[in-house]
């Protein structure tokens, strides 16, 4: 199994358990997770927002369906119901972002050297790999994950591009040099 990087509410929903638990149980080492610096395309300021790993997920459904099988789980998860659908929904996602290279806004614009929302706009415009993390809290998400790979070479891609005289557009002043 691909260890793709989910949001918080997905991590919930594929674990069967209310959307604040996921938090909970990566503070007590049962999930793996990692926090990146996010800003929505609507927000002014940044904030860390959490990703998780979906392989750690799938390991702790599975074993959640074994200690039941077992009888040893007290009481089912309340929210087990919301698993299929979700699952269903990360199927049709047609980006798939590794979890050691998944990051936010923030480092994605601080990489190509461009705001936090152009970056959201590079990706809209397929220029890098983004996507947007599902949430059932709002009508959707603002909060978007991006490959950082991607990232980079789309960055060593406009200094090329600069270099030679060729980039459209104004120059990337915070682009890191390679």
């Amino acid at each position: 199994m691909k260890d793709t990087a989910v949001g918080s509410f997905e991590a919930a929903c594929l674990l069967g358990v209310h959307f604040t638990q996921p938090a909970s149980m990566a503070r007590k080492g049962l999930l793996t997770t990692r926090l990146v610096r996010s800003q929505s395309d609507q927000a002014e300021t940044a904030r860390e927002v959490a990703i998780y790993s979906l392989r750690s997920c799938e390991e702790d459904w599975r074993d959640y369906e074994r200690r039941q099988a077992d009888g040893t789980v007290r009481r089912p998860r309340a929210y087990a119901d919301e698993r299929p659908a979700m699952q269903r929904k990360l199927a049709k996602v047609t980006v798939e972002i590794d979890f050691h290279d998944a990051i936010g806004s923030v480092e994605a614009g601080e990489i190509l050297g461009v705001t936090n929302p152009w970056a959201i706009r590079m990706a809209r415009k397929k220029e890098i790999v983004g996507r947007v993390l599902l949430s059932g809290r709002a009508n959707e998400s603002r909060r978007w994950i991006f490959s950082r790979k991607s990232c980079e070479a789309a960055a060593r891609e406009a200094k090329r591009l600069a270099a030679t005289g060729k980039k459209i557009g104004r120059p990337r002043s915070g682009l890191k040099r390679a």
